[in-house]
């Protein structure tokens, strides 16, 4: 009789034992269950790429005088004063390129008005509107007055040297500075930008206009 009463605690011990490990077994498959990974976030700093500067991709000229077809045109940013001559149907019959105040490979700039000198057209005479005045007929053009003055704005790189003590190297600096520029407001900025001395202006000044 006690054998038997040992064998039984023995027994309740050891199923309590298992009761107890169960339970806890199932209370950490609990805790693991419901636990979460730790998720690191990282910030990042954006790059700032640096904006490029816009360019215009076309530029509109007025191109008139001895070209086929006179008129506005939109060419790409680029062009030369050429490709607005071909825009423009080319060369006229009557043209005279060689007459043109500024390199026919010069760039072009926006809102730019080219005016293509004709054969019968002396640059150095300024255009009159006044209608009273009558013109001579290309028949009768008579040569230039030597007593004209010669405008630099628009005169051609021969009628520029040959003007008194300007030679090659000077011209090709006046229609330079028309082409990166514009015109000349007056003669004198021939000095203060150092084209032309003072003393050479002086030898000049009453041969030239603007």
């Amino acid at each position: 009789m006690h054998t038997m009463n040992v064998t039984k605690g023995f027994t309740a011990i050891v199923i309590t034992a298992l009761g107890t490990i169960l339970l806890l077994l199932v209370i950490l498959i609990f805790q693991l269950s419901q636990s979460r990974p730790i998720e690191l976030i990282y910030q990042t700093t954006p790059q700032l790429t640096p904006q490029a500067t816009a360019t215009p991709s076309n530029v509109v000229i007025d191109i008139e005088g001895a070209v086929n077809y006179p008129g506005v045109y939109t060419l790409p940013f680029g062009a030369r004063i050429e490709d607005g001559v071909k825009a423009a149907g080319g060369f006229s019959q009557d043209a005279a390129p060689e007459k043109l105040a500024m390199s026919r490979t010069a760039l072009l700039r926006d809102e730019q008005r080219i005016t293509i000198p004709k054969k019968t057209e002396n640059q150095a005479q300024p255009a009159t509107t006044d209608s009273s005045v009558k013109q001579p007929s290309p028949e009768t053009t008579q040569p230039k007055d030597p007593g004209a003055k010669t405008n630099i704005n628009t005169a051609s790189r021969q009628e520029l040297i040959d003007l008194s003590g300007v030679g090659e190297k000077i011209a090709d600096k006046i229609i330079q500075r028309r082409e990166q520029k514009g015109s000349f407001s007056t003669v004198d900025t021939l000095v203060e930008e150092k084209i032309l001395s003072q003393s050479a202006l002086d030898k000049i000044k009453e041969q030239i206009t603007v």
